[in-house]
């Protein structure tokens, strides 16, 4: 496989999994070790990123197309890093940023790892403030929590 090929395809898979996560598709599997370490922030923008560097490499070097497309790929592959590094609230997923103001980061991390194991009903039961009210409730009578 050639390295331009690798590039476009690894764009492609970032880009659909930091899309898809910003829009709640993958909650259960990735949220745990996303939500620890923000790096589903990067993921979108590093994909974008990736894209323009699989295309840069279709242009010779010294090409004036081939350099603007290399700086708008480390432009987008910076905005990544930061993005991961800062884990920014207007990106965090609102039921996210309800878990953060309300709970200690340790039973959060309760939570995912709930999550992640009981995928499909956490799904339904994050659609409404009043469905994660009710999973937080539970998770602390499942684990002996007291609140």
């Amino acid at each position: 496989m050639n390295v331009t090929l690798f590039l476009g395809i690894l764009g492609l898979i970032c880009i659909v999994i930091g899309i898809s996560f910003h829009l709640g598709y993958f909650r259960g599997p990735i949220v745990y070790w996303t939500t620890a370490t923000s790096g589903i922030y990067a993921t979108a923008p590093i994909g974008v990123g990736l894209l323009f560097l699989s295309l840069m490499t279709q242009f010779p070097y010294p090409n004036k197309i081939g350099i603007w497309l290399m700086t708008v790929a480390f432009v987008f592959l910076t905005i990544g890093i930061v993005l991961g590094l800062t884990m920014p609230q207007f990106l965090t997923p609102w039921w996210f940023r309800y878990l953060r103001e309300n709970y200690d980061e340790s039973f959060i991390f309760v939570l995912l790892k709930d999550a992640a194991d009981n995928y499909s009903s956490w799904t339904k039961q994050t659609q409404t403030q009043e469905g994660l009210e009710e999973w937080v409730a539970e998770v602390r009578r499942k684990h002996g929590l007291v609140k």
